[in-house]
């Protein structure tokens, strides 16, 4: 998904999973009645499958898979030991994704910082790049939140934080 992600220690592996019980994109069927699949989006670093329309499963000669749903991301090995500065960001005022790059801005709400609550900043980077070379915690059960299912924290180095 981008130049060395797949030779990082632990490969980012992110999975559609549209069928997971009482998730919130959860579906038997998609919007064209085509049925809902769990596949893989990227394997291991590496870009594994594609989001596919009816149409476009048919031009591709290939089965239909609902769409993205339900964000199931590996765990990790990461034991959430805080590494140098380390930044905590609970709660977030906004985030804007560029569908087309990656790029992402967020904008803090809460966060701490050294165990030191505060309040706005930005954060702007490359997301595909960021999550590839993340750290994921373990965890004897993944998070549940909304559409998510994943570690309950990642770990992402070389962040500037923007005042």
């Amino acid at each position: 998904i981008v130049p060395g992600a797949a030779q990082v220690p632990e490969p980012l592996t992110i999975t559609s999973a549209g069928s997971i019980d009482h998730a919130l994109r959860s579906s038997p069927v998609g919007e064209d009645g085509d049925a809902v699949r769990k596949f893989d989006l990227v394997e291991r670093g590496i870009s594994a499958g594609l989001a596919l329309t009816m149409r476009e499963a048919a031009l591709r000669g290939r089965d239909p898979n609902g769409g993205i749903r339900n964000l199931v991301i590996a765990p990790g090995t990461w034991d959430g030991t805080p590494v140098r500065r380390t930044i905590e960001i609970k709660r977030l005022r906004a985030l804007s994704v560029d569908p087309y790059t990656g790029d992402a801005s967020l904008e803090i709400a809460l966060a701490f910082d050294n165990g030191r609550p505060f309040s706005g900043g930005t954060i702007r980077l490359d997301l595909l790049a960021a999550l590839s070379r993340a750290r994921r915690r373990k965890a004897d059960r993944p998070l549940r939140r909304g559409a998510y299912v994943g570690p309950p924290s990642v770990l992402i180095e070389r962040v500037e934080l923007l005042a």
